[in-house]
């Protein structure tokens, strides 16, 4: 009787032991089951969203003030030491000398801070194209002679003076902070050109009074100009300029038009031997 007690006993403990980790088993199981669950609704959660989500709103780049860039581009002129220039005239003719056979086509050279510059000038003379060297130390100005080709002191009255575009006190750096009309200058940009490297701010406006003719040393007559000026956004060196004058000639106006490059690069420019 009493082993028989024992016995059932002991079968009742045996299947109590194996009835826990039956249970443990199905209790883990369901642990891991509500986390994947838990992980699963987070995820989808997460990816609406990120779907729903507005998009991000994108701040216009503010337009500077256009005197500011043109005062800029002006005092960043005045700056350079040395740089490499090519001027180029269209439109009606405009005269290098009292006499106004010899028509201004094209200058190429270098200018050295303060005052001196040395060029290649090309010339229109009866219908030929002729090309003379010109060289400016201070205040002093040699040029070759068409006929000889020898160095010679530039005649009185020829009005051939590229130095004077970089005259801090008529030269471009003073056109740009002094000389342009406040309620026609204009700024856009910066944008990418086909004939340009890089992005640039594209200034336009008016000159005033006498400025250009002042600038380019004679070259140009006396009126206001158009201008439209290419600036590098981040140094606001200008790297081209163009000048038109309306009043030269209403059906083909004078323009200029001078690209500057190779910035303080240096180079020596003596007087002519």
């Amino acid at each position: 009787m009493v082993a028989s007690r024992r016995a059932r006993e002991g079968e009742g403990g045996s299947g109590a032991q194996l009835a826990l980790p039956v249970q443990s088993l199905i209790s883990g199981r369901d642990e891991n089951m509500q986390k994947r669950i838990v992980y699963t609704l987070i995820l989808i959660v997460s990816l609406l969203r990120v779907g729903c989500a507005p998009e991000p709103t994108v701040v216009p780049t503010p337009t500077p003030d256009p005197q500011a860039v043109a005062a800029r581009a002006g005092t960043a002129m005045q700056t350079v030491q040395w740089l490499h220039f090519v001027l180029e005239g269209d439109g009606s003719p405009a005269y290098i000398d009292a006499e106004e056979t010899l028509v201004f086509r094209r200058a190429e050279g270098d200018y050295v801070a303060p005052d001196r510059l040395q060029a290649s000038v090309k010339v229109m003379a009866a219908g030929l194209v002729a090309e003379i060297q010109v060289i400016t130390v201070q205040k002093k100005r040699w040029m070759t002679n068409l006929l000889t080709g020898q160095w010679e002191e530039l005649p009185a009255g020829w009005e051939l003076s590229p130095s004077a575009l970089f005259d801090a006190e008529v030269g471009i750096p003073h056109l740009m902070t002094q000389g342009l009309v406040a309620a026609r200058t204009q700024v856009e940009g910066p944008a990418e050109f086909d004939d340009l490297d890089g992005a640039f701010w594209y200034l336009t406006s008016e000159t005033t009074g006498d400025q250009v003719h002042a600038m380019s040393g004679g070259l140009i007559p006396s009126g206001p100009a158009q201008l439209e000026a290419w600036i590098d956004p981040t140094t606001y060196l200008i790297h081209r300029i163009r000048l038109v004058l309306p009043e030269s000639d209403p059906e083909q106006p004078m323009e200029l038009t001078i690209e500057f490059s190779l910035f303080d690069e240096p180079l020596d420019i003596q007087p002519p031997k």
